[in-house]
């Protein structure tokens, strides 16, 4: 059977290959000794913060995004999909252009289909920002999984993705017509 490396053996291997305690590393990532701590170290332990997961990458010299597929599970600790975490990773992931880490975390918070009028709220929240190409993703999520099929936030999914697609892909655009 072969052993899945979790974010926190990544972390705590790349610590023990640099040579670092938890005060070192506290002092080049800024993130606080006890804090860091817990994260690797309490069971069960602290979650880590993608804002943390940030500090920790560039502090390890990776480029951003480092240990992103990983952090999913983060996410869903113990199986639940946890919102406080997952929208800033997600709206991290947009900045990044890591679709394949959103498409991960949508496919899996679609397991409940009580999320999909948060991932709903997500797509608008984007949509208002002027992330409209961003936001097609959402609401393709929210178009294959809406509940009810006569409802106002399917239609105007449909909406603003085809409102997205012609501005940018023509033959996206007749697919969709």
């Amino acid at each position: 059977m072969e052993h899945t490396p979790t974010i926190r053996s990544k972390i705590e291997t790349e610590l023990k290959q640099r040579g670092h305690t938890f005060s070192s590393f506290s002092k080049v990532s800024g993130i606080n000794r006890g804090i860091f701590s817990t994260m690797l170290n309490s069971n069960p332990p602290k979650p880590i913060s993608v804002r943390q997961m940030d500090l920790i990458t560039k502090a390890l010299g990776y480029p951003e995004g480092w240990l992103y597929e990983l952090y999913i599970d983060e996410c869903f600790y113990e199986g639940k999909g946890h919102w406080k975490r997952i929208k800033p990773f997600l709206l991290r992931c947009v900045e990044l252009g890591r679709e394949d880490c959103i498409q991960k975390v949508l496919s899996r918070l679609t397991e409940d289909l009580s999320y999909v009028p948060t991932i709903f709220e997500l797509a608008e929240e984007l949509h208002e920002a002027g992330k409209k190409k961003e936001s097609i993703p959402f609401y393709e999520c929210v178009i294959e999984n809406e509940r009810y099929r006569y409802s106002e936030r399917l239609a105007i999914s449909q909406y603003k993705r085809f409102k997205a697609c012609t501005m940018s892909d023509l033959e996206k655009s007749l697919e969709l017509v």
